[in-house]
């Protein structure tokens, strides 16, 4: 993950990957910035052999509890991405709900440049 001057709430475990899913969630973290809004910052990961032009993934929110609160879809767009390249690392998710505390990740779509 880049390393940026601001709080993390939560972050991943350990790396992720989905069944049948060509990409890993290689980290990510709840980030707390200056202005005091929330973001998610996710560090993804290719393994499949061709390269990758777009990825949709899905952001569960849960509250302190570990309570649902909703899910936030992002898109991840004109990308060269190539195999086993980590991507996305440098691109924050704003979350509109402030009371979110961690979150899950599900890859919902991968778009590979050869169609």
């Amino acid at each position: 993950m880049i390393n940026l001057p601001i709080p993390r709430l939560f972050e991943l475990g350990a790396p992720q990957h989905q069944a049948g899913c060509p990409i890993l969630v290689e980290n990510g973290a709840l980030l707390k910035q200056a202005n005091g809004k929330l973001a998610v910052q996710l560090e993804l990961v290719p393994m499949d052999q061709r390269p990758v032009s777009a990825v949709i993934v899905r952001v569960n929110m849960l509250d302190i509890t570990l309570r649902p609160l909703g899910s936030v879809e992002h898109h991840y767009l004109d990308l060269t991405v190539p195999p086993f390249k980590a991507f996305g690392d440098r691109s924050l998710i704003q979350l509109e709900n402030q009371v979110v505390r961690a979150f899950t990740v599900a890859v919902r779509s991968v778009v590979y440049q050869d169609g």
